[in-house]
């Protein structure tokens, strides 16, 4: 329970996140961060390939509701990246500042050419916006620096929240 719960309350987070304080990257650096790509990496380094995916794809399809895309790009995209970053996380020390930068870098770099691919496949009469390589490296750049600080700070509400309180009994009684 307390894992659907941490969840719920990281979707809402996220979103409320992108929408307004994230709207402040807009103002001060051209772009705003990818919040929902950062927790959906999150999602992949400690839960794993299968629910990375799950859950990037249903962080990526809110996204797609509030944002006009077309739904399913960035479900697609952000699921993809959920598993293939669930996928590699026992191959490199997934808790390092550098592996944090990493994934930051790769998974947005990531994101971004699948999000490209999929509208080529999806939408081919429709032109890639101009200005959106140059964008794609700012947005990298700013995800590879929030990284570090983000995953840290969701990994270690996922474990307090999953942590048993003080006191409780680890495994219940066969007899109740």
């Amino acid at each position: 329970m307390r894992g659907f719960l941490f969840c719920f309350l990281l979707f809402v987070a996220t979103f409320v996140f992108q929408t307004t304080v994230a709207e402040y990257g807009t103002l001060y650096l051209g772009v705003k961060p990818d919040l929902v790509l950062l927790v959906a990496i999150h999602f992949g380094i400690s839960r794993g390939r299968r629910k990375g995916m799950v859950l990037g794809f249903l962080l990526g399809i809110f996204q797609d509701a509030l944002s006009g895309v077309p739904l399913g790009m960035n479900g697609l995209s952000k699921g993809l990246v959920g598993f293939i970053v669930g996928d590699i996380r026992h191959k490199i020390a997934s808790r390092s500042v550098a592996a944090h930068v990493s994934f930051g870098l790769a998974a947005t770099l990531l994101d971004g050419l699948l999000f490209v691919g999929i509208q080529a496949l999806i939408l081919p009469e429709v032109p890639l916006p101009v200005g959106f390589f140059s964008t794609l490296a700012k947005v990298t750049a700013l995800n590879a620096v929030l990284a570090p600080p983000v995953l840290m700070l969701l990994t270690a509400l996922g474990e307090r929240l999953a942590r048993p309180a003080a006191g409780a009994p680890l495994f219940r009684r066969l007899s109740e």
